[in-house]
């Protein structure tokens, strides 16, 4: 195979319900000049053979078969294998709009050689929600673009599938393998911050299927916390005396995830866990205080998650709905 323009990447475990249609969003593109990997990380449920039928009737779509050994190391496996000039990466439960490729390179046209980001649709019970909301310019300073995703002005989550990626400087970098959640954000983080600036665009050409049957977008466990907490960690410690309004927001989702992961303890009886969370909460709102871009609202009502976790869980949802 020629050197393609675009490498994509999926991991696949136990998604043979929806790999196809993966697959097929792919085939289906405005433009043809990219190269699929398919990596089966040792599924149990025909997924693999799945992938080998697939690539069968496209000569660019590559399989790799290796042990089940987690999402990050099936897409590290894949990065080492990327022969594109551009990275974009796809979930194989989820699918892409037939125009994503031309898009997101039309974009790059007019953005340059930096990352340029896309939106998303929601695909919940039937119903299709587009969340992601527009900025006042679409080359956006980094630190603007992580601040406003990660408050949540943006209904977009900070990930590595709605961006085209410059493969040089994304082939830097690897999934961190130790983290069972949370991986992707941290990727997407520290590819970003080889750059000062980003081009947004919200239209929803990337489609995230909830409703898959364990879907680990709405599972709530403590090692699911637990990760996510590190991965907050590794960002934060990544983003420090660089983007200062990002490390705002980022100390504030950690008290937002101690608390959480405070909760998850607790009610999996782990007294040890819970009080080691409960007290990060406490001092991470402490440098929370220090932070001139988070309300005042903000920090009160953060206060209570470390001094009560389980009685503020109870109040917000109460108040709210939601914690």
């Amino acid at each position: 195979m020629e050197t393609p323009l675009i490498s994509l990447i999926v991991p696949v475990y136990n998604t043979k319900e929806y790999l196809e249609t993966a697959v097929r969003s792919v085939t289906a593109q405005t433009f043809g000049d990219w190269e699929l990997l398919l990596v089966d990380d040792g599924s149990t449920d025909g997924s693999g053979a799945l992938c080998d039928a697939l690539a069968a009737e496209d000569g660019r779509i590559r399989v790799f078969h290796k042990p089940n050994g987690g999402v990050s190391s099936a897409r590290n496996l894949a990065l080492s294998e990327a022969k594109g000039h551009y990275l974009c990466f796809l979930d194989s439960d989820d699918s892409l709009d037939p125009a994503f490729f031309e898009t997101l390179l039309a974009m790059r046209e007019k953005a340059g050689d930096i990352p340029v980001c896309c939106g998303f649709s929601i695909h919940r019970g039937g119903e299709v929600t587009a969340p992601a909301l527009p900025l006042p310019h679409k080359r956006v300073p980094l630190d603007d673009f992580l601040f406003e995703a990660l408050i949540g002005r943006l209904g977009l989550p900070v990930c590595c599938v709605t961006w085209l990626m410059p493969a040089d400087t994304a082939l830097e970098n690897r999934f961190d393998e130790s983290l069972g959640y949370g991986e992707d954000s941290l990727f997407a983080t520290q590819m970003l911050l080889h750059y000062d600036e980003v081009w947004y665009d919200p239209v929803p050409l990337y489609h995230y299927l909830t409703d898959r049957e364990g879907n680990t977008f709405t599972e709530r466990s403590l090692k699911k916390s637990e990760s996510r907490y590190r991965s907050l960690e590794k960002t934060l410690e990544l983003c420090m005396g660089r983007l200062p309004k990002t490390e705002q927001v980022l100390t504030k989702h950690l008290v937002e995830c101690a608390s959480e992961t405070a909760r998850a303890a607790k009610a999996e009886e782990k007294t040890a866990e819970y009080k080691r969370y409960k007290s990060h909460c406490l001092a991470w709102w402490k440098q929370l205080r220090r932070c001139p871009d988070i309300s005042e609202k903000d920090k009160i009502r953060l206060l209570g998650y470390g001094v009560a976790p389980l009685l503020s869980e109870k109040v917000m949802l109460r108040l709210y709905g939601k914690v």
